[in-house]
């Protein structure tokens, strides 16, 4: 089974490089020769995941998330607790409370179990919600911002670093800091 798979995805890989890879660098390299021969090629590169670590609206979102994880988590550990006290109090009293009060405790336990799978689903629901409701806000605002510095500067190509698998590029061709300021600035008007 394994076998056949490593051997599916090495299909799947040729597939990709045959069907897409190859394509884009002959386009690329066409017509980049074309252009190389009169003019210089503009590149760039953003780093995506520094403009979340640096910029205002990553910080807020971030910070916004680690709040919202926080509250989660100590709304989460209270209903645990709940439930490990009533545990507590039906081992206490197992044997001294009659049939009833018994199986009543236990469904309380049960549902209480309940209601804390449920609210951890929702939490979790809500932190993605959250985080990609405020990511895709984020990515707008920075295509937006990398397409004007393309158009007003000149550039050629501009890569995302972490999207397009560079390796390696010169430092000089960063223009992460410049799309962070230009981002910073236009959330304070």
């Amino acid at each position: 089974m394994e076998r056949g798979y490593i051997m599916d995805f090495r299909i799947k890989d040729r597939l990709f490089v045959i069907m897409v890879i190859l394509p884009l660098l002959t386009m690329f390299s066409l017509g980049f020769t074309a252009k190389a021969f009169s003019e210089e090629l503009k590149i760039g590169y953003i780093n995506s995941q520094r403009i979340i670590d640096e910029s205002k609206a990553g910080r807020t979102t971030t910070m916004k998330m680690e709040e919202f994880k926080k509250e989660s988590t100590t709304k989460l550990e209270e209903m645990n607790k709940e439930i490990e006290e009533l545990q507590q109090e039906l081992r206490k009293k197992e044997f001294a409370i009659t049939p009833e009060k018994k199986k009543e405790l236990e469904e309380k336990i049960r549902d209480k179990g309940l209601e804390l799978k449920f609210l951890k689903e929702s939490k979790e629901k809500e932190l993605k919600e959250l985080f990609y409701g405020n990511l895709k806000g984020i990515e707008n605002d920075v295509l937006n911002i990398v397409q004007r510095i393309g158009q007003d500067e000149g550039f050629d190509l501009i890569l995302g670093r972490d999207e397009s698998g560079i390796l390696y590029a010169n430092p000089k061709l960063d223009i992460t800091e410049k799309v962070i300021g230009i981002y910073d600035q236009q959330i304070q008007k």
